[in-house]
C-alpha cells in the first residue's frame, strides 16, 4: 500500500437555472497529516487557503454549442407553477 500526502472530499454540484445563464457551485475540503500529532488538518485552514468552494457561471447558450436553446414541448418551463 502507498502513503499519500493528503486526502479530500468534494460535494455533488448545486446547479440553478436563470433564463439566461447557469450558476453551478460545489464545495471541498483537503485533510493532511499533522506533523506532530496522529490526527488529519483541514488544509484550508492554513495561510492562505481560505476559499473552500467554487461557483461557475456558464451563459445558457454554452450548453447548446453558443445558440440560443429551441423550445421544446416534450419539457416544462421551469418557471411554470407546479402541477399534481
Amino acid at each position: 500500500m502507498q502513503g499519500v500526502e493528503a486526502h479530500g472530499r468534494w460535494s455533488y454540484p448545486s446547479v440553478f437555472v436563470l433564463p439566461d445563464r447557469v450558476f453551478i457551485a460545489h464545495t471541498y475540503g483537503v485533510w493532511e497529516d499533522e506533523p506532530d500529532r496522529a490526527e488529519p488538518i483541514v488544509s484550508s485552514q492554513k495561510p492562505g487557503k481560505k476559499i473552500n468552494q467554487k461557483l461557475k457561471v456558464l451563459p445558457l447558450r454554452w450548453f447548446y454549442g453558443g445558440k440560443e436553446p429551441a423550445p421544446n414541448p416534450q419539457l416544462k418551463s421551469p418557471f411554470e407553477p407546479a402541477t399534481p
